[in-house]
Order: C-alpha cells, then structure tokens, then sequence
C-alpha cells in the first residue's frame, strides 16, 4: 500500500500533492479525508475497497480544507452546510521503481460535507487522458451477451437503461455504448450531472440545477435540437422518467442509468415511481443489470480450494479450479488488481411486455425471463469465477 511520505505537519499545498501522487501510485478512484478530534484520517478507494494509507495531525486540516476549496472555487467562510467544486490536477512526471510515470491530467471533483468534528472531504479522481472503453472490451462473458446488448443499443427508438447500485461502473457502460453508436451520421446528446468524460462527435451538456437548468428543462429542450440517441445521466424521479419514456417514444433512442438491485427490478423500479404501465411496456427496449468484482491478481495468482460454505452458496464443485491472489507489490497486497464487471441483461420482448401490461409480479417476469435464456449477475460471476478472473468470495460480495 502506498504511504503519504511526509511526517509531521506540512503546508496545505504540500499535502495536497502528497495526496494525490499517493491516490495516483495506487490507482484510487476516490480520496477519504475524515477529521477527528486529534488527527485526520486519510483513505483511498481502491478497486471499490477503502484502504487507510495515513493521518495528520488535526492542526493542518482547516488550513488543508480552506486551501482545496479556493482552488475548487467555493466559499471558504461556509463550514455548516455542503458544497461541491472541482479543479484540475496535472501530476509532473515522477519516477516509481526507477521507471518514469506517466504525466497525467486529472480532474478532481471535491465534495464537502460538515460533521461533529469539521468538514469531510472526498475527492473523485477522473482521469481526462484514459481512453473509453469500447463496448465488447467491457468484460462480457460469452459474445452472445455483447451481441444481445448491441441489438438492443442499435435500435432506432427505445429507452435502454443500465441499473446497479453506486460504483457499479454504470457510467462507464453508458460512455462506451456512446462509443459504440457514434459517428457522423448520428447526432449523439446528454444531458449529464457531471460530466465525467469528454468525447468527440458529441454534444454533451451539464445541468446547473442552482441556475435552473435541471434534467426535466434539458429533456424538454433537447428534442429542438433534433437528437437521434439521448444520454440522460440518471433516472431519479418520476418528472424525469415520464419525460424520458415520452422522448424514447417520438422515435429516438434513450439512455440511461437507475438504481436497482437487478435488471428485472428496474420494472418495480419506474412502476414504483408511479410511471404508468403501458409507458413502460412500450417504452422499455432492454435493461442491463451489472456489479463490479474486483479480478485476481495475474502477478501472485494461486489456486485453492474455497471453504464449504462458500461452495455451498455458489453451488459449485470442489473439484473444480479457484484461482486467488496472495498478495505482491503489484496489487499492494490485496490480492486483486482491477475490476471486471458481472452483467445481467434483461431484453424486453413481447412476452415480457404482456406480462407487464397483465401486472405480474416481478418475481413472474424474471421467471419468465430465466426461460427466455436471462442470465444472472451471479451466474456471469460464477463463469468469470471458472475463467479465473475473479474468487468466489468476491463474487459472493458483490452479489449479495
């Protein structure tokens, strides 16, 4: 695990940097800083875990918080009520195991929250230089799931959405089947809260919710600029999913994300936000259900053989082949080194449209849609288990 290297106390720009070459060197995704009564306490998220990598004494944080916000363009004289900025970090090339790192450019979004003990801050590291990942490399197990997904994205009008709960990578899906469908011929726009990556070929656009701009005006205002695919960063409320069902049903095709535990729960979902069934019958083209696992480490991978239990959970056999990490310098000891995503993809055929109109239950539509050939995200995690890309044990974490 890479450790912050200054001790003691340092300037507010000096751990600032020490920060972010630390979160940097372990490939985090986020930055934890939590204040407490003597010192503060600094984590980074990596591969999806929380992982401590050192404190500092309490006397640097007022300075430290003050300093991040002037350079996010926030109020430094309001502590008791949250807010939100962000600033770009361009990281100088430094060497690591006598070999030069790369110069990144980084946009960091800063988030504040008051507690008991002062401001807690997480910083979310998007890196501007990394490339989208194209739609097959998203780590589908069998190519007739990346050919099922990509029929359902090549329609000509439709709503697609991708549901999980946080940090399950949907985001990540929606940029690469953006990816997927762009071109000169097709007039690509999103509607996003932020914007987390940058694309050529199209137009996207961030709602200002404190200027009035908010997703309900960008859905409404869109059409006027004659989109063929729509990407609205999130289904949050039932203003937003009306309007988007309505927009998919003028023949465009609509993207977007939902929290739901599974891809047949995305129905209860929108059904719950009190959208009227037949708007979600028609509307509907196809759900993509997905989880993030952490993989193996290729570097200290091992075979062994699971504890009872967790055979017994899975319904696997003993005699098969498990692969876990130990532990090296290159996955910081974790074992793991990366993620991979587990999919479920719930296409929405006549039959799974009529069972909606009919008001079956969802358990009645996944049923159904297990005939149908539905594969579940635990079952993608088991064939990723056998292709010893990730343990049983973080399958049944992230399944559970």
């Amino acid at each position: 695990m890479s450790k912050l290297k200054e001790e003691g106390t340092v300037s507010a720009e000096d751990l600032k940097e020490s920060v972010l070459y630390a979160a940097q060197e372990s490939r985090a995704s986020d930055i934890h800083i939590d204040p407490g009564p003597d010192s503060m306490i600094i984590r980074l998220r990596i591969d999806g875990v929380l992982e401590f990598i050192g404190d500092r004494p309490i006397i640097d944080y007022e300075n430290f918080v003050s300093h991040l916000k002037v350079i996010s363009n926030l109020d430094i004289t309001q502590h008791t009520i949250p807010q939100e900025g962000h600033f770009v970090w361009a990281a100088s090339e430094g060497v690591k195991d006598g070999e030069k790192i790369k110069r990144r450019v980084l946009d960091i979004r800063c988030s504040f929250f008051p507690t008991v003990y002062g401001e807690a801050v997480v910083m979310r590291i998007l890196n501007r230089t990394d490339l989208l990942i194209s739609l097959k490399d998203l780590g589908f197990s069998e190519e007739k799931d990346f050919k099922a997904v990509k029929k359902m994205i090549h329609k000509t009008h439709g709503m697609v959405l991708v549901t999980g709960p946080a940090n399950a990578g949907k985001t990540t899906t929606l940029y690469s089947i953006l990816k997927e469908l762009s071109g000169d011929n097709v007039n690509i726009m999103t509607i996003e809260d932020p914007v987390e990556y940058y694309m050529e070929r199209v137009r996207q656009s961030q709602i200002v919710p404190h200027q009035g701009y908010t997703y309900e005006v960008g859905i409404k205002s869109v059409l006027r600029q004659d989109p063929d695919v729509i990407m609205i960063g999130e289904i949050r409320d039932l203003e937003t999913a009306e309007n988007s069902i309505r927009v998919s049903l003028t023949g465009r095709m609509v993207l977007s994300t939902l929290h739901s535990n599974t891809s047949v729960g995305a129905v209860s979902r929108l059904l719950d936000m009190n959208v009227e069934r037949d708007l979600v019958a028609y509307a509907l083209s196809g759900v993509i259900g997905q989880r993030l696992v952490r993989k193996v480490c290729t570097n200290c991978r091992t075979s062994y053989t699971p504890s009872p239990d967790v055979l017994k959970i899975l319904n696997m056999d003993p005699s098969e082949t498990f692969f876990k990490g130990e532990g090296c310098k290159e996955c910081l000891d974790s074992g793991f080194y990366g993620r991979s995503v587990l999919f479920e993809i719930l296409n929405i055929d006549e039959d799974i449209r009529a069972l909606i109109l009919n008001k079956a239950s969802a358990s009645e539509i996944e049923k159904l849609a297990i005939e149908k050939g539905l594969k579940t995200i635990r079952e993608d995690g088991i064939q990723k288990i056998r292709a010893g890309i990730t343990s049983p044990e973080e399958v049944i974490r992230a399944t559970a």
